[in-house]
C-alpha cells in the first residue's frame, strides 16, 4: 500500500474556510440542505482485511527471497526490522487546520419543477479541500467495522476533496454539511486504523519466526563435513 504524504496547501487564489461570511443571502423556507456531489464513494472497492493480508504475504515473501548467505551471517533482528518498517502501513489523518475553500463558482443545478420534468436553476459551487498524511489505498478499502451509508469524497495524492452546490450560498450551512461530512469520513478511518495498527504489531515477531525457520531450514540443508 504505498505511502503518500500531504502537502501543507494554501496556495494563492484560494478562498478563506470560513463558509460563515456575513453578506451571503438566507435560504428560503422549505430549501434543502446543500447539495453534496458529485463524488466518489469511499471505502467500497475492495476490502480492507484482504489487503492486509496480502501485506503481511508480501513480508512472508521477502524472507524466503532474502539472500541466504546474509539471512546465515546477518542479525535477524536487524533483517526483521527492516521489513518489520517496509511493510507498516499508515492510515490516513485529516489535517483538518491546513483545509482551505476554492472561490465560491457559480454553477447551474438540475432540478424537479412542478411539472416533473428537469430545469435548470442558478447555484454556487465551493470545493473543500482537506490535506492528510497517510496512504490513499485506505479510502477506498472497506473496514471489517462499517455502516450502510459509505461517505463520498474525491481523493488526490495529498487532498480530500469536498464538493457543495447551494441554491442560495449560506457559510452556516454549508460549514454544517461540511462537518457532517468530515465526521463521517474519520468515523471510517477510525475503523480502517484499529485493522491496521493490529497488522502493524504482528510485523516484527511474525517476520522473526519466519526468519527463524528459514534458518534452521538452511543450517540443516548444509552440507555435513
Amino acid at each position: 500500500m504505498p505511502e503518500s504524504q500531504a502537502d501543507g496547501a494554501s496556495g494563492q487564489g484560494h478562498g478563506s474556510l470560513d463558509l460563515a461570511v456575513g453578506g451571503w443571502s438566507s435560504p428560503p423556507v422549505g430549501h434543502g440542505p446543500p447539495t453534496v456531489g458529485p463524488m466518489e464513494l469511499l471505502f467500497m472497492k475492495g476490502e480492507l482485511d484482504a489487503a492486509l493480508r496480502a501485506t503481511m504475504q508480501k513480508l512472508l515473501d521477502d524472507v524466503q527471497r532474502w539472500d541466504p548467505s546474509q539471512l546465515l551471517t546477518q542479525s535477524e533482528s536487524e533483517i526483521a526490522a527492516h521489513l518489520a518498517e517496509k511493510h507498516t502501513v499508515h492510515c490516513p489523518e485529516l489535517r483538518r487546520d491546513q483545509m482551505y475553500a476554492d472561490e465560491p463558482a457559480d454553477v447551474k443545478q438540475q432540478v424537479r419543477a412542478y411539472s416533473e420534468r428537469m430545469v435548470e436553476v442558478p447555484a454556487t459551487r465551493v470545493v473543500v479541500h482537506v490535506p492528510y498524511d497517510g496512504e490513499r489505498d485506505f479510502f477506498f478499502l472497506k473496514p471489517s467495522t462499517y455502516s450502510m451509508n459509505p461517505p463520498r469524497a474525491d481523493v488526490t495524492e495529498t487532498e480530500v476533496v469536498l464538493t457543495f452546490e447551494d441554491r442560495q450560498l449560506d457559510g452556516e450551512r454549508i460549514r454544517g454539511q461540511l462537518e457532517h461530512e468530515l465526521a463521517e469520513i474519520e468515523r471510517w478511518l477510525a475503523w480502517s486504523r484499529k485493522a491496521g495498527e493490529q497488522h502493524n504489531a504482528s510485523l516484527l515477531d511474525t517476520a522473526l519466526s519466519t526468519i527463524r525457520q528459514r534458518r534452521e531450514k538452511l543450517l540443516r540443508d548444509l552440507p555435513c563435513v
